[in-house]
C-alpha cells in the first residue's frame, strides 16, 4: 500500500519559496556581494588559486621527472642483471676459478698486499688485467671486471638516491599543495561566514525572518496587501515616528497629534500609489540612516540587538503584534551605545 502523499497549503508553499530564495542566492549574486563587500578577501582567494595552479604545474613536472628517473633506474637494473648473468662474471665469482683466456700474455711480477703491507709474487695477464698469487694458486682475480661492477652499483645507488630525493620533493610539494588548499578552503569559509553575517545584518533579511516566524505576511512578488494590513502598517509607522520625534523634541502636543494621525489611519480611504509609496519608504530608510550617521552611531549592532529581542517574542497578543513572554529582555540599546563610546 502506497503512503499518502503529504499536502501543503499555498501559504506554506510561498513561505518555503521565500526561505529558499533567501537561503540560496545564485553564484552571480554571491560573486557580486564578494566583490562589493570583501574585495581584499576575494583578492586573497584569487592569489591562492593562482599559487595553487602554479603548484599543480610544478607538481606535474616533478612527477614527470620522477618517472624519468625511475625509468633510467629500471633500465640500469636490467643492464646490471644482464651483466651479472654473463657466464664470464659467474665464472669469475666462483671460488678457485682458474679461468683466464690469455695464457700467452701472462707474466710474473710483484704486487703490494694492502692488508699485509708487503710485496707478494704474482702472475698477471697483460690482456685482461687478471692476476693471481705466484706459486701453485689457481685463483685468478679480475680487477677490471670487479671495478666495472662496482661502478655500475655506484651509479645505481646514485640514481636510487636521486630518485628518492625527487620523490621526497614530490611529496613535499603535494603536502604544500594540500596546505594551500586548506588555506583556500578556510578563506572561502570565512568569506561565506562574513557574507552570512552581512545578510543577517541587513534589515530586510531580519524583518522577513521575523515575519515568517510570527506568521505575518511575507509574500514573494510586489502587490498591495489587503486594506486591514495597509492600515496596520501605517499605524506602526505613525507610532514609531511619534516615539522617535518625541525622543528628540519633547512637547505636550503629541497626544493631540497622535489622535489626529490615528484618525487618518483608521478612516482615510486606502488608495496606494505604489511608485510614490515605495519611493517614500526608501527615502525614509535613507533619512533615518543619515540621522544615525549624523549622531555618530553605527546602527548594525543595534539592528541585530533589536532583531534578537523581536525574535524572542511570543504569539500575537490580539493587537497584531507578538507578545512579550515572561523573562523577555528588551533590546539593550544603552549597552550598544556605551560600547560605541557614549557616556551620556
Amino acid at each position: 500500500m502506497r503512503a499518502k502523499q503529504p499536502t501543503i497549503t499555498e501559504s506554506e508553499w510561498r513561505e518555503w519559496k521565500s526561505l529558499r530564495s533567501l537561503a540560496s542566492p545564485g553564484p552571480a549574486t554571491i560573486h557580486t556581494v564578494y566583490r562589493v563587500a570583501f574585495p581584499a578577501l576575494l583578492d586573497e582567494v584569487e592569489s591562492l588559486r593562482a599559487e595553487n595552479s602554479e603548484l599543480k604545474v610544478r607538481d606535474s613536472n616533478v612527477t614527470f621527472h620522477s618517472r624519468n628517473v625511475m625509468a633510467v633506474n629500471q633500465d640500469l637494473a636490467k643492464k646490471l642483471a644482464t651483466l651479472e648473468a654473463d657466464p664470464i662474471v659467474e665464472e669469475l665469482r666462483r671460488p678457485g676459478s682458474s679461468w683466464c683466456p690469455h695464457p700467452e700474455d701472462r707474466r710474473e711480477g710483484f704486487a703490494l698486499d694492502s692488508q699485509a703491507g708487503e710485496l707478494i709474487e704474482v702472475d698477471w695477464c697483460r690482456a685482461c688485467g687478471a692476476f693471481r698469487e705466484g706459486g701453485d694458486s689457481e685463483d685468478w682475480l679480475y680487477p677490471v671486471t670487479h671495478a666495472a661492477l662496482a661502478r655500475i652499483k655506484a651509479l645505481e645507488g646514485g640514481i636510487v638516491a636521486e630518485n628518492r630525493r625527487v620523490v621526497a620533493e614530490h611529496n613535499a610539494l603535494r603536502a604544500e599543495n594540500a596546505q594551500l588548499n586548506k588555506q583556500l578552503t578556510n578563506v572561502q569559509k570565512r568569506c561565506t561566514e562574513l557574507l552570512e553575517e552581512r545578510r543577517r545584518a541587513h534589515i530586510d533579511y531580519s524583518v522577513r525572518e521575523f515575519h515568517l516566524k510570527h506568521g505575518h505576511p511575507a509574500p514573494v512578488g510586489v502587490a498591495v496587501p489587503p486594506e486591514d494590513r495597509v492600515r496596520f502598517r501605517a499605524r506602526l509607522i505613525v507610532e514609531e515616528f511619534l516615539e522617535t520625534l518625541e525622543a528628540m523634541l519633547p512637547s505636550p502636543t503629541y497626544s493631540e497629534l497622535r489622535d489626529q494621525l490615528n484618525w487618518i489611519v483608521k478612516n482615510a480611504p486606502v488608495q496606494v500609489n505604489m511608485v510614490e509609496f515605495i519611493d517614500g519608504t526608501h527615502d525614509l530608510d535613507y533619512v533615518v540612516a543619515g540621522t544615525r550617521v549624523e549622531f555618530g552611531y553605527d546602527g548594525r549592532e543595534g539592528a541585530l540587538e533589536v532583531h534578537r529581542a523581536n525574535m524572542e517574542k511570543g504569539v500575537d497578543d490580539g493587537t497584531g503584534k507578538p507578545s512579550k513572554p515572561e523573562g523577555w529582555k528588551p533590546p539593550d540599546i544603552e549597552g550598544v551605545l556605551r560600547r560605541q563610546g557614549y557616556r551620556g
